[in-house]
């Protein structure tokens, strides 16, 4: 793993703060889409089509779009997230992960996002 070396030189806090990181960098990914879709403001005060649903085709892309971002930006942490998972398991543990367990939490992450 190339990260290794890198991680392993990271302190205990250093090692623990890779998680709030890593949340910060999925939620600054996923901020840039919104939760809803915007609201036809020619209605009163800005309210829902008279069926009280928004354009179920519009959440659907807001939905594709979120999953799509998600998708992304953990593919992009993968590495480094499994990296910093074995460090961890190094030093609480005194054990190192097999290779075979963090490919196969690999697959199960590609086919978890598959989905």
């Amino acid at each position: 793993m190339r990260l290794k070396p890198e991680i392993q030189k990271l302190s205990d806090d250093q090692l623990r703060a890779k998680t709030a990181e890593f949340r910060a960098r999925i939620q600054e990914r996923l901020s840039s889409i919104p939760d809803e879709p915007e609201v036809d403001a020619g209605g009163p005060s800005g309210a829902l089509p008279e069926s009280g649903f928004a354009d179920l085709d519009r959440l659907k892309e807001i939905e594709d779009r979120r999953s799509a971002a998600l998708k992304e930006v953990l593919d992009e942490l993968l590495e480094e997230a499994f990296a910093v998972c074995r460090e961890a398991g190094r030093r609480v543990l005194n054990m190192r992960h097999f290779d075979v367990q963090l490919i196969g939490g690999m697959v199960l992450h590609e086919a978890r996002s598959r989905k």
